[in-house]
């Protein structure tokens, strides 16, 4: 049980990146599949052709083409694509918007009859086979069969450092007995040894005052005041004409030495603006502002409101290019790694 309690901790960081991976492919879901799952093939009669099959158009057999039934699907002869406000599933299965993408990128994870949602993608889209297909094995891979078996990793692991804290703990308590004469014994020599340490400190301290109380008595016996050592005052004059000589062979600083010390005093302002906690909470208050945005896409969106959108992301890329440059700029290439700058361009 208390393995169990222990690992609640990772396991929660687990479920917060699993999250954020369900996020992340259904905003990529609604950049890719918004209204695709929207039509079906109706007949004059109104008779629905398949059930949960999805279409794209009609067949143009004016001009010799035989109809097949490949994807993007495409309806026979006697039926044409028209809109289905429900869809497949009855609507559950969609990405419309973000929250419909993250209930179907669950169902994905789950390995529960997404590869009937693969062919439905594949019908009712035209991204093209081969990219639906990268996406949902990546989907497959990386979510159920990689971050949902990290639980049971956690697990056993939390299991195993139980253990061994359950035998370390045994051997301990199995030695500790044999043990406490020898440290009753080891303290009282370490004892001594510091009593014996502390006496020849005073005894050090004692012989090093008797030599400061001599020193001063030969110095209170020195030569009077007045009288100084021959030669001494030339010497002195002599240092002061080689310093003189010295500061008038200094060169004039250079207009290049002047722009880089002013170009350095503005790189290490902005190395303390980067660094500041205004700048770091501002950055991610705008990823969070710009992620939120992102996840307010969805089918069949006001134009007004994709205007806005458009004109938002722009800005933000804006400010974040900026802000790439002023970490370069006041990090330097060493510090502010390329794969983060590659990061924010993505």
């Amino acid at each position: 049980m208390s393995a169990i309690l222990k690992a609640l901790g990772p396991i929660f960081n687990i479920f917060i990146l699993l999250v954020f991976f369900i996020v992340v492919f259904a905003i990529v879901g609604v950049e890719f599949y918004a209204g695709g799952y929207h039509s079906h093939c109706v007949s004059a009669e109104g008779e629905i052709y398949g059930e949960n099959q999805l279409c794209v158009g009609n067949v143009n057999t004016t001009n010799g083409v035989s109809w097949s039934a490949r994807a993007p699907y495409t309806c026979p002869p006697e039926f044409s694509c028209e809109i289905d406000e429900t869809g497949p599933f009855d609507g559950i299965i969609n990405f419309d918007d973000v929250l419909f993408g993250m209930l179907t990128v669950f169902q994905i994870l789950t390995m529960e009859s997404w590869t009937a949602i693969l062919y439905l993608s594949n019908d009712g889209t035209t991204n093209g086979n081969a990219l639906n297909s990268i996406i949902f094995v990546l989907m497959v891979v990386i979510g159920a069969l990689f971050m949902l078996n990290l639980v049971i990793g956690v697990l056993s692991g939390e299991f195993s450092k139980e253990r061994e804290r359950v035998e370390k703990r045994n051997a301990y308590l199995a030695m500790r007995e044999d043990k406490d004469v020898n440290s009753a014994m080891n303290g009282y020599l370490r004892w001594i040894q510091e009593g014996e340490a502390i006496m020849k400190a005073e005894e050090e301290a004692e012989v090093l005052q008797t030599r400061l109380s001599l020193r001063a008595r030969r110095r209170a016996t020195a030569l009077p005041a007045g009288f100084g050592i021959p030669g001494e005052e030339e010497e002195e004059e002599a240092e002061e004409e080689v310093l003189d000589e010295i500061d008038d062979e200094e060169p004039e600083e250079s207009w290049g030495s002047k722009i880089q010390r002013g170009v350095e005093a503005f790189r290490a302002q902005i190395r303390a603006l980067v660094r500041t906690q205004f700048w770091f909470w501002l950055i991610l208050s705008l990823v969070l502002i710009n992620t939120l945005l992102r996840c307010s896409i969805h089918y069949n969106m006001p134009t007004w409101y994709d205007n806005l959108l458009s004109k938002l992301e722009i800005t933000f890329l804006v400010f974040f290019t900026v802000e790439l440059l002023l970490k370069w700029f006041g990090l330097g290439s060493e510090q502010y790694q390329t794969h983060i700058c590659v990061m924010i361009v993505y």
